[in-house]
């Protein structure tokens, strides 16, 4: 039988997602879910979450949870996909104003989470479908807020990390952390990696469906889509017992280039391996003029090649690049790549981290 967390957890999302009108339609919804239990435990589980019932948009009287009054339900996905995937998008600030964006259907129970937490530095929240408010006590720096927010939504930090909106002729392109959902990509992505070696001339490490589809499952991923096209693509791993982070694989699909969504996916996956991995130097080895420059514009150095990770798993991806030869000849000291390296020890790289996080 599954613990009362988890069991109050899928109340919490199925009332969010689902208008539900009576306890015997909610003893089904959680029975679907794989949640055995007798309506006297349920009414206490109510009674604990303090669920009270009103009129949805259709006139039905209906769960709701605290401040979800009127609470619009706008999604398909069971209470255990929910659960699996917590629906944070994006946190913005603003003065003392904090604005976290969900996946519809999700708002409501997130806010009754953080509420319930009583936290001195968050003043109170107001929740909707899938938009939520906090106000946030004078004075406090957002790496707190984000700091106390986490323990809430543990993926707050890289699930979905900053998904940037752009307008682009009435289009939105947002980046994302990638997940199992975007597996459907992954031909896409390859052909456009490989045509674009191609138009170059370049050399590049061949990776295969399942390799970019199991960066995905893990989180180590950022993609960018035009509503359900594909628009950029870039992936993180880390090295050497996790003391160097790679980020790889930086494309923008042609349709979309010449719009900064490249800067966008880099900014992207450079916060994802510090939030991962803060502790780990982060390389790059590129040939392209652009990556070199945002590289450095985030605090990258160049540097020779042994400064970077000695792992032999990540010099083995070299070997599908038609430029491997080189490097082989080299001794693995250079190749037509440039090395580049964040140290987030360096004093310079520390004012930046200090500044990018509000202290």
């Amino acid at each position: 039988m599954k613990k009362k967390a988890n069991r109050l957890d899928a109340i919490k999302m199925i009332i969010s997602s689902k208008e539900v009108g009576s306890q015997e339609e909610l003893l089904q919804e959680l029975n679907r879910e794989g949640f055995e239990l007798t309506q006297a435990t349920l009414s206490r589980d109510l009674k604990q979450l303090k669920v009270a019932k009103a009129a949805s948009m259709n006139g039905k009287y209906v769960y709701v949870l605290p401040n979800n009054i009127m609470y619009k339900r706008s999604t398909d996905q069971s209470a255990g996909e929910m659960l699996r995937n917590n629906g944070f998008i994006s946190l913005q600030f603003s003065g003392n104003i904090a604005v976290i964006r969900t996946r519809p259907g999700y708002a409501s129970s997130m806010a009754y989470d953080i509420d319930n937490n009583e936290f001195s530095e968050i003043l109170g929240t107001i929740a909707g479908d899938d938009t939520i408010m906090l106000v946030l006590r004078e004075g406090v720096a957002i790496s707190k807020i984000r700091q106390l927010l986490s323990l809430i939504i543990p993926n707050i930090e890289y699930e979905y990390l900053l998904l940037y909106n752009k307008e682009m002729d009435t289009q939105q392109i947002d980046v994302m952390v990638a997940d199992a959902s975007h597996e459907v990509y992954v031909d896409t992505i390859l052909e456009t990696i490989r045509n674009a070696a191609a138009v170059r001339g370049t050399g590049i490490a061949e990776r295969t469906h399942e390799y970019v589809a199991t960066k995905m499952k893990e989180g180590k991923a950022i993609i960018a889509l035009c509503g359900d096209t594909f628009a950029g693509f870039t992936y993180i791993e880390s090295w050497g017992n996790k003391q160097y982070v790679a980020t790889s694989g930086l494309i923008v699909h042609p349709d979309f280039r010449g719009l900064g969504l490249a800067k966008r996916i880099k900014q992207a996956s450079f916060q994802l391996a510090r939030l991962r991995w803060p502790k780990a130097k982060i390389f790059s080895l590129t040939s392209g003029a652009a990556v070199m420059k945002m590289n450095t514009e985030l605090g990258y150095v160049p540097v020779t090649f042994n400064e970077l990770t000695d792992d032999e798993a990540f010099w083995k991806g070299c070997e599908g690049c038609i430029n491997h030869d080189i490097l082989v000849a080299k001794n693995r000291k250079f190749c037509i790549c440039t090395a580049m390296l964040y140290d987030p020890t360096e004093p310079r790289n520390i004012k930046k981290e200090q500044e990018r996080n509000n202290i």
